[in-house]
């Protein structure tokens, strides 16, 4: 008995019996029920694995001890209070379902109106950066430099629309028009939008339609994760560029060239809701679709035009 936990037999006894349930042991038949995208299925399924990890039984889980685990989640594990809090969702997910088949209390809500602090430390190291102009356009010549041209034509996408990487790695040619593209398919509604074509980056996109074999701007990207995301592999080639020219690992990512986009409009004197409708983001008052011709687009546009970076060759 040495070595292992006080109480493990009793409490073995207990399953075995009947009188205690492992938190696992509906998982499977839950798991099958699930009919959302694969990534989320198997998001799902690691928060119920993680939870079962420190509670065993799910007669162990009681509110307060789940308050007080998911706060070393967030001091001690490294962990962000929105992804503890979205495990939690899942969690509660899971609990609903075992309600539903009368495996726990119906009146036990265990994952309901917990308190997830910030671990100041964690949010400081984890904020993301903004590069600057010349920063980008560094990253830009050494991807070039080393003769990875995809990668350098993702980051000159990015440096002129503020555009996310999956987006961009997503762009089919038949979105693309003379003056404009458009991004369909994206995290959140107000992210469908039509990006005006900065006139630096018109030669590039012209060229990348024009070579493209496979119906993407991005023309031959490989799909390397099973949730066949196309930036997976070229994502990690920027990752690993970026720490070869000495740049921050946890700060200064991929998402910062959108950081240094958003800065230079601003800086431009671009309104707020201007720059919403190039990032995407969501704004106060109704968002309109964009089209070319409109005089909201022709505003967009001309917010465009006022990005500009250090002179480099492209």
């Amino acid at each position: 008995m040495d070595g292992k936990k006080k109480g493990a037999g009793a409490e073995f006894y207990q399953r075995v019996t009947g009188k205690k349930v492992g938190t696992k042991e509906h998982l499977d038949l839950w798991t099958a029920g699930l009919n959302g995208a694969p990534k989320t299925n198997d998001m799902k399924v690691a928060a119920v694995r993680k939870l079962a990890t420190a509670f065993s039984t799910l007669q162990s889980i009681t509110k307060r001890e789940v308050q007080l685990w998911a706060q070393e989640l967030v001091t001690k594990g490294s962990l962000s209070p929105k992804t503890v809090r979205r495990d939690l969702s899942f969690c509660r997910q899971y609990w609903k379902y075992l309600q539903n088949i009368e495996v726990v209390d119906e009146n036990l809500m265990p994952f309901d109106n917990l308190q997830i602090n910030q671990n100041t430390h964690q949010v400081i190291r984890a904020r993301r950066k903004a590069f600057t102009p010349e920063e980008v356009v560094a990253l830009h010549s050494a991807a070039k430099n080393r003769k990875d041209q995809p990668l350098a034509d993702l980051i000159e996408l990015a440096m002129w629309t503020g555009a996310r990487i999956e987006e961009l790695c997503a762009l089919k040619v038949e979105h693309v028009t003379d003056v404009s593209f458009k991004i369909v398919d994206a995290k959140t509604d107000q992210g469908w939008r039509v990006i005006p074509l900065h006139s630096k980056l018109k030669p590039t996109m012209d060229r990348l339609v024009k070579k493209s074999k496979d119906g993407y701007v991005l023309s031959g990207l490989s799909i390397t994760n099973k949730y066949a995301k196309r930036s997976n592999g070229i994502g990690k080639r920027f990752s690993r560029l970026k720490g070869e020219l000495g740049f921050e690992r946890g700060t200064q990512v991929f998402h910062s060239i959108r950081k240094t986009v958003m800065t230079l409009l601003k800086n431009a004197g671009v309104p707020e809701v201007v720059a919403a409708d190039i990032a995407g983001h969501s704004k106060p008052t109704l968002t309109y679709g964009l089209y070319p011709g409109d005089p909201d687009f022709q505003v967009v546009r001309e917010a465009i035009e006022k990005l500009n970076y250090p002179t480099e060759s492209m």
